[in-house]
């Protein structure tokens, strides 16, 4: 059985690049390195004054290599954990915006079974029975984001507009009752 040994030089400002592949048995392999590394410590010995740098292994390119990916990497993985935390923050905010709009419609609709109620009883008592107009839920109390925002402002203008005439019904009976 036999290792394969390469040795490989490159010049990339003139495109150069030249590989030497040997077949070696196990039992040469160290006696090859050596006289490999031997010739590279030699050029490097006889042009030791332009020498930027002697790496055996190759662990200086590799591991820039690995460098410049990592880099990348954690600055992709920081770009989408920032896009994840922007979304979660606008969840949480649609989140708390929603459980506060259905604590509010839960308590007039409530209420307003109460007046369902007191009417009933007021009718089967005999008695008049004069509606009170308590808002609970006010859509205007509740702000979104641009996109939603004209529908948001097109049911406020009918939510108040409902609640407009609701009270001038209710001031009406009352100035018929004082009149009267």
């Amino acid at each position: 059985m036999s290792t394969v040994f390469i040795i490989q030089i490159e010049v990339p400002a003139i495109k150069f690049c030249s590989q030497v592949s040997f077949d070696v048995r196990p039992s040469r392999l160290q006696e090859v390195f050596d006289g490999a590394k031997g010739f590279v410590n030699g050029i490097a010995r006889e042009y030791g004054h332009e020498l930027i740098d002697l790496d055996h292994e190759g662990t200086e390119r590799k591991l820039e290599s690995i460098r410049r990916q990592a880099i990348a990497g954690v600055s992709v993985w920081q770009e989408q954990h920032k896009t994840a935390d922007d979304w979660k923050k606008k969840f949480d905010r649609a989140n708390e915006m929603m459980n506060s709009m259905r604590d509010a419609y839960y308590r007039e609709l409530t209420f307003l079974r109460e007046q369902v109620y007191q009417k009933q009883k007021a009718e089967m008592e005999g008695r008049s029975f004069e509606p009170t107009h308590v808002v609970h839920f006010d859509p205007s109390d509740y702000r979104t984001d641009q996109d939603t925002a004209q529908v948001v402002k097109e049911e406020v203008a009918k939510v108040v507009k409902e609640e407009v005439s609701l009270v001038t019904r209710e001031l009406t009976i009352k100035h018929d009752e004082i009149e009267s």
